[in-house]
């Protein structure tokens, strides 16, 4: 997603977890390093994840054999689904701030200002968010919001000192959900702001917001070099986040890898395919873990999928033909027993698809 130079709510095309952009499909190799004006995609993906590593799920009991049947629901009565359920499913969009109930129908408005990735603050009582002037702001539960800080947006150099053709995109804004967060100890807001996607950017500045006072802390990543602007490539002070190999963790599909289990320990979600391209596409697939069937994930609202038949075996650095795919870099996070979140979009696992029409606050 990026924050355009016209101020509109256009939203890139193109979602937390260690396993996810091929930190299990090692993967590196396909982007150049810095020295040819790339990131390292492994490096972004990797310094970007906070989610634990996903871990089998308890042992589940076997339900009694059935027949098959298109599509099953999962067995808990509603009442035991609502308990269940998040209760707070927040999602930022050019309506601006709302809150969710578990199935993505709407309770309220927190505010109507047009909000770019919302961040929960440690504790859950306050988020952050981007507006679409470029600015970061805080919100409460009872809706009273705030400006923390304007974020430092112009290009590192002057347009003119660009090569013709190769001049960045301006202003630079996030084009990646993964590249801004919440520091550890809840003292800074940290945010990359880049002309494009990691593997076509031109010029970057990462930002280290201090929430107390809205200081701003900066460094040039590349597009300096034109005007001999100094460059930097490390952590900003507060905005350091620690990363680690998940172990391994055996996929139900052959050549797939897992990228987490549902809380209720019913679904997993697995990636099947990938490809890098003008962006990073990914294709999900959820396994029902009582019989082993699998259901795509569309981009649609609407009824839950049929199960559908893969190959024996998967390339998950390859896209299978007719499975939906998604751009990496997005949201990806279970909100509830069996709800999960890929981007703009809710799935009920074995029930409903809900389009969120915001960004989940994650």
């Amino acid at each position: 997603m990026y924050i355009p130079a016209d101020n509109s709510y256009d939203l890139l095309v193109s979602p937390e977890n260690p396993a996810r952009f091929l930190a299990d499909l090692q993967r590196a190799d396909q982007i150049m390093l810095r020295s040819t004006t790339i990131l390292s995609l492994a490096c972004i993906l990797g310094s970007c994840r906070t989610t634990p590593a996903p871990s089998p799920p308890a042992p589940q009991a076997q339900a009694p054999a059935t027949p098959p049947a298109e599509p099953e629901a999962p067995q808990e009565s509603p009442s035991e689904t609502v308990e269940a359920a998040p209760t707070d499913l927040l999602v930022g969009g050019q309506g601006g701030v709302r809150l969710l109930s578990p199935d993505g129908e709407l309770i309220r408005t927190l505010t109507k200002t047009p909000a770019i990735a919302p961040r929960w603050r440690p504790g859950r009582t306050q988020l952050v968010f981007l507006d679409t002037e470029g600015n970061l702001r805080s919100l409460d539960r009872d809706g009273h919001e705030s400006l923390i800080a304007p974020l430092p947006r112009e290009l590192p150099c002057p347009a003119d000192a660009y090569d013709p053709g190769g001049e960045p995109n301006a202003p630079l804004g996030l084009n990646m959900d993964e590249e801004f967060w919440i520091s550890g100890d809840d003292t800074h807001a940290c945010i990359t702001l880049s002309d494009a996607f990691p593997n076509m950017r031109l010029a970057q500045r990462d930002v280290a917001v201090a929430l107390a006072d809205g200081t701003v802390s900066q460094q040039i990543v590349f597009g300096g070099s034109e005007c001999g602007v100094t460059e930097y490539y490390k952590s900003l002070a507060g905005c350091d986040r620690p990363y680690a190999e998940p172990p391994e963790v055996t996929s139900p599909i052959s050549g797939g890898v897992v990228e987490s289990f549902s809380p209720d320990g019913a679904w997993t979600l697995v990636l099947v395919g990938s490809e890098l391209a003008d962006v990073l596409h990914l294709q999900y697939v959820l396994v029902r873990a009582r019989d082993g069937a699998v259901f795509p994930m569309p981009y649609e609202a609407g009824p839950w999928p049929k199960r559908i038949s893969l190959p024996a075996e998967v390339d998950s650095e390859t896209l299978l033909p007719d499975v939906p795919d998604m751009q990496g870099g997005e949201t990806v996070a279970w909100v509830g027993p069996h709800h999960v979140v890929l981007d703009r979009v809710l799935y009920v696992a074995g029930e409903r698809i809900v389009e969120l029409e915001g960004e989940l606050a994650p």
